[in-house]
């Protein structure tokens, strides 16, 4: 019997929760899986309010928010914190979303035990390294060290196209609208006074601004479960950088051995 794959979904903010929460929910629905979720603390009650309405559960939480915390003390105990959990966990993947200093620390920590990184909603750019900072920077250095890059638009895909990264480039969609369906499914109230034309309903579901009008994505379906599978099925080995631009090479390795020097 083939046992499941051992997956660890890595985010700490409220943006994360809302866009992996369709994808946490695909992989627990999957017997192909093993799913870790894990919470860095970056942000503690926002994240808690996505977690209470998409019914998710974390099953580690490092708790490393702390008041007037810098962009160092969270990379650093994000850092120190996953390094512990991931020897203990021993995932073959880790999966990280966005641009946050979670995802990015999540990824490093992943790399530096050369586990695979999964990067959802990849390739989004500015081309202004401080704008959004440090957004802008933590995307760019996770799609150096991810080996399945989930594209949400055409565009994030050429750009990573033209980056000459290594790894699977997959145009998948945006999550956030699987997220949005889903909440838009169970039907919120959402009252709207007609004196002010402002909700007053504490009932309303979480939101966060979609960057991207993507559709809704292909990261969570259970084709992409076969991806995943089959992604993982490959010898893991550094990436090099010496490589030329690529795009959906399912019937090739994801990473190329460097030379020896």
């Amino acid at each position: 019997m083939t046992l499941p794959i051992r997956i660890c979904i890595t985010l700490g903010t409220r943006p994360e929760a809302i866009k992996l929460a369709p994808v946490i929910q695909q992989f627990q629905q999957s017997p192909d899986f093993e799913t870790q979720v894990v919470l860095t603390g970056q942000h503690r009650e926002m994240v808690a309010q996505v977690m209470d309405w998409f019914g998710l559960q974390a099953d580690r939480d490092l708790a490393i928010m702390q008041a007037q915390q810098s962009l160092t003390d969270i990379t650093c105990r994000s850092l120190q914190g996953l390094e512990a959990l991931f020897k203990d966990l021993q995932p073959q993947m880790v999966i990280v979303q966005g641009d946050t200093s979670t995802a990015f620390s999540a990824a490093l920590a992943a790399f530096y035990q050369q586990i695979p990184v999964g990067h959802v909603e990849a390739g989004l750019r500015t081309d202004n390294i401080l704008n959004p900072f440090p957004e802008e920077a933590n995307r760019r250095l996770i799609s150096q060290i991810a080996q399945l890059h989930f594209a949400p638009t055409a565009r994030s895909q050429q750009n990573l196209e033209k980056s000459g990264l290594v790894g699977d480039i997959h145009l998948t969609g945006n999550t956030v609208i699987d997220a949005l369906l889903a909440v838009a499914a169970q039907s919120p109230a959402c009252p709207v006074p007609a004196s002010t034309g402002t909700s007053t309903a504490s009932s309303s579901p979480p939101s966060t601004a979609a960057r991207t009008g993507a559709p809704p994505s292909k990261t969570s379906s259970p084709a992409s479960n076969r991806c995943w599978r089959n992604f993982l099925t490959r010898p893991y080995s550094c990436p090099s950088t010496a490589t030329p631009p690529c795009a959906n090479r399912s019937s090739r390795p994801w990473a190329i051995t460097p030379a020896p020097s």
